[in-house]
């Protein structure tokens, strides 16, 4: 899964799209296609002006907070490895899970465990095997909340 920039261009696309049909119910008025329209303009104008990154995954997004707060000591392991829980192994999981083992070492401390808690453990057992992370068995998740330094949840809310 792909993340898109902040603000830009996914919300421009999705305020285009409501313009365009408020257009063809003949909701729209000459000021409202004048506000929009001049909103889009900019939207590009800015677009072409600024450097933006280019996009990240999920997952790449995930672990530049994560470096960020460890780096601003806004997490603190409790012990000289970094132990992080993940759960949940949908489609989120997917890309976060490898984006945290390959950071490990680089962005991310060396000393590092990644855990996966899911309800289908065939799927955390899945994940795990391409990562190289460990399973904690789904009944154990509240243990396991309990010694982690970092939980992520990727689970529909």
């Amino acid at each position: 899964a792909r993340s898109q920039r902040p603000g830009e261009p996914e919300i421009l696309g999705q305020l285009r799209n409501a313009w365009q049909c408020a257009r063809a119910d003949d909701t729209s008025s000459p000021l409202l296609d004048l506000h929009v329209g001049a909103a889009i303009a900019a939207a590009r104008h800015v677009r072409r002006r600024i450097e933006v990154a280019p996009p990240q995954t999920i997952g790449q997004a995930t672990v530049a907070l994560l470096a960020d707060s460890l780096q601003r000591g806004l997490v603190r392991p409790e012990s000289a490895v970094l132990r992080v829980l993940l759960v949940g192994a949908g489609a989120v999981a997917r890309s976060t899970a490898p984006a945290i083992i390959a950071a490990q070492g680089s962005t991310l401390p060396p000393q590092l465990t990644l855990h996966i808690a899911n309800r289908t453990e065939a799927n955390a057992h899945s994940l795990a095997s391409t990562t190289g992370a460990s399973v904690s068995p789904w009944a154990s998740w509240r243990e396991q909340l309990a010694t982690a330094d970092i939980v992520i949840y990727s689970v529909p809310t």
